[in-house]
């Protein structure tokens, strides 16, 4: 740390030219070591998830749900916060920024803990879900289930949407819509001349050759 101008310093104190003679010159590109652990980029393959700074916030604001969470027979309360956390999470990674309140709500009310769930869901989670805080790898899974897609949704309209929460997960297959649009036709051409009028002249005119 350096010391303020007005601070006398003594001759033993002043800075040495030799001493920077002590200090290794900069290394060169090639010279350096190569670091095969060193990762340049995020991968974005199954498992791995998606950084996000602060993740862990998404525990505390996930117990401000306690008292609004309905619970299966059999769940536990550490799971349900585990579960819509790993949602928050990735759902805030892919806007670039850490967790908030609106990202953990989602998570709870896609997984039915909110109220309006199918019982399907509820003993899917009481099944499947059981001892994901802590299970890392089923953590993963959850995440990787849901679609960016459908996290990039508002809240309210998730919430609107009930009967879409189980396809969310993979357990029903999604509607798809039927295009009943009728194909185009071709307009006929104006100079186009009907069938029956051109054979009617062809015979007329194979009849006057006839004849001559």
């Amino acid at each position: 740390m350096s010391a303020p101008e007005h601070v006398p310093v003594g001759p033993l104190d002043a800075p040495r030219v030799g001493d920077l003679e002590r200090f290794p010159p900069p290394r060169r590109p090639e010279d350096r070591v190569v670091r095969h652990a060193d990762m340049t980029t995020v991968p974005r393959e199954s498992g791995y998830g998606t950084p996000a700074p602060d993740a862990g916030f998404a525990l505390l604001l996930a117990e401000r749900f306690a008292d609004r969470l309905q619970l299966a027979p059999g769940e536990h309360l550490r799971d349900a916060y585990f579960a819509a956390s790993m949602l928050a999470i990735k759902r805030a990674s892919r806007f670039g920024r850490g967790p908030v309140i609106t990202d953990v709500e989602i998570g709870f009310t896609l997984l039915g803990y909110l109220g309006d769930g199918s019982s399907e869901l509820a003993r899917w989670r009481a099944h499947d879900l059981a001892g994901i805080a802590h299970d890392y790898h089923l953590q993963r899974h959850v995440a990787n289930l849901v679609a960016d897609d459908v996290l990039a949704q508002p809240v309210e309209q998730i919430r609107s949407r009930p009967d879409t929460w189980l396809a969310a997960f993979g357990l029903v297959e999604p509607e798809k819509t039927i295009d009943v649009t009728p194909p185009p036709t071709t307009p006929a051409s104006i100079d186009a001349e009907p069938t029956t009028d051109r054979r009617h002249r062809r015979s007329l005119r194979e009849l006057l050759n006839t004849a001559h």
